[in-house]
């Protein structure tokens, strides 16, 4: 049987590495707003001083909904979006800006304009 001492020692590279071929920019900008949006969630919650329970009956779902809006396992819909901002009292901005914008992320060693969707250069 294989033990922890066993396995080789592996970084955080080493391990997003392992996905390289199958992670597309598209999909770490997606996971990366769907964070911002359960954060936001979350942030406005505990701020209520609320349970998740608590919190479900005020916006008005069950809690395993709360739970996975919390835990960025629920795919927004924009109106589902409009319609939990509004309930919130919370802002809700999107933005589709021109190429222009570089907004400069780097992956896999190289720098993304995740807007632009095109790499800019290698590091």
């Amino acid at each position: 049987m294989m033990t922890k001492k066993d396995l080789p020692k592996q970084g955080v590279d080493d391990l997003l590495g392992l996905f390289e071929d199958s992670v597309e920019v598209e999909d770490i900008l997606a996971a990366q707003i769907l964070g911002e949006v359960s954060a936001a969630i979350v942030k406005k919650r505990l701020g209520l001083g609320m349970t998740q329970k608590e919190f479900a009956k005020y916006v008005g779902v069950s809690q395993g909904m709360v739970s996975r809006w919390e835990g960025g396992d629920y795919n927004f819909t924009i109106r589902n979006l409009v319609e939990l901002s509004a309930k919130l009292d919370l802002s809700l901005d999107v933005s589709m800006k021109s190429q222009e914008r570089q907004d400069e992320k780097k992956y896999k060693g190289k720098i993304y304009d995740f807007y632009g969707r095109k790499e800019l250069r290698q590091e």
